[in-house]
């Protein structure tokens, strides 16, 4: 506008004077560690089901990942020989590598032994997947949460609602 009207000059820098309305910033929603356990002890791990949704539920919490990370990883992109760790592929094709705690990779070590993943020929393989056989999508993650959270629910009434980034968003507030 300065360039193309100069007769609107000072108005121009009186508008660009005003300061920006700052919108009021929500406060970091999450879950508090006896919350949090609740849904992390829902699975039922007497089925393959139950161990595959913890190993999940673990892997989303202890990396602090996103659903899309976790739910794009293949075999090949987790380490349980010390130091355990996890390559996730975030936005913008970031890699960074997680370490993972010990109750994590012992679930991951017993999902993989289960499903036979620790085969050369199963490294492009996905992690986890659906009853199809196919990756695992945002909705699947968020609905097994979901029935997991409802499940904890029974125990803690007062557990709020329950959704894949606010594990995310409660590791950063644990650590």
């Amino acid at each position: 506008m300065q360039s193309e009207a100069p007769e609107f000059l000072l108005q121009s820098q009186q508008v660009l004077a005003i300061p920006m309305q700052k919108a009021p910033q929500r406060p970091v929603d999450y879950l508090n560690p006896d919350q949090l356990g609740a849904i992390l002890a829902a699975p039922d791990l007497s089925t393959a089901g139950g161990r595959r949704d913890a190993a999940l539920l673990c892997l989303l919490y202890d990396t602090g990942a996103r659903v899309q990370e976790v739910i794009d990883l293949s075999v090949r992109d987790v380490r349980l020989d010390a130091p355990a760790q996890i390559r996730l592929t975030g936005k913008g094709s970031k890699t960074r590598v997680v370490p993972l705690m010990n109750s994590t990779v012992a679930l991951l070590r017993e999902y993989l032994r289960e499903h036979n993943l620790q085969c050369p020929e199963r490294v492009d393989a996905p992690l986890f997947w659906n009853r199809r056989h196919e990756r695992l999508t945002r909705s699947g993650v968020r609905y097994i949460l979901k029935q997991h959270a409802e499940h904890a629910r029974r125990g803690q009434p007062g557990l709020p609602a329950v959704h894949p980034h606010k594990l995310r968003h409660s590791k950063a507030m644990h650590l």
